[in-house]
């Protein structure tokens, strides 16, 4: 009799099916997280600055100072300019009343070092503003007939005349409606001037 040969049994593939199912399970997963994952929200974009725009406004800003300080040069040079070029200081020249009666102090140094320093947002505007301010106090504080009166009613107007030769156009028209001295203010101080050295003058009361 011829031998019977075994029947060689076909290996089970459930090995195969087990890890294919796994990996359709991963890829099952992973597809429903990126379905699932929220959208990166899009910044929106911002308007870029050209830079000739940037460039110009600081060219204007540099012609702009150097104009004003030309002319605070002319006002400086001036021989009557003296009083003005520092800050008054009130406790050394014994003025007990000067800041009760000039509310912003204002001098020519403090306007240099503000337009060197590039502190003004309109240079041109706010460096006419504090040009007047300071002969604007000097008006205010000392009465007429006093000196230094007379040179800040001199000087302002040598000022503004300066101003109308160098200043643009659009910016010349710098608002003269800057702060001027109040005449009620003016006229109290004169009167409290007067009457201080009435007192000083009379003869003192005998005890």
């Amino acid at each position: 009799e011829l031998a019977k040969t075994p029947k060689k049994t076909p290996k089970s593939s459930k090995g195969n099916d087990k890890s294919n199912d796994k990996s359709n399970d991963n890829s099952a997963k992973q597809s429903e997280k990126t379905s699932q994952a929220k959208p990166t929200p899009t910044k929106p974009s911002q308007p870029k600055i050209s830079q000739s725009k940037t460039s110009q406004t600081k060219e204007n800003r540099e012609k702009s100072t150097a104009r004003c300080l030309e002319v605070l040069d002319k006002v400086s040079n001036d021989k009557h300019a003296w009083p003005f070029e520092e800050p008054v200081d009130a406790k050394k020249l014994k003025l007990k009343d000067y800041h009760k009666i000039v509310k912003e102090p204002m001098d020519l140094s403090t306007i240099r070092s503000r337009l060197q320093g590039e502190e003004y947002k309109r240079v041109e505007e706010e460096f006419h503003r504090d040009m007047h301010l300071v002969f604007d106090n000097a008006l205010l504080f000392n009465h007429e007939g006093d000196p230094i009166h007379e040179y800040a009613e001199q000087l302002k107007m040598k000022f503004d005349k300066l101003w109308a030769k160098n200043a643009r156009p659009e910016e010349a028209a710098a608002k003269s409606e800057t702060p001027t001295a109040d005449k009620s203010a003016k006229k109290v101080f004169k009167q409290e001037k007067e009457a201080a050295a009435e007192a000083s003058q009379a003869p003192a009361a005998e005890h």
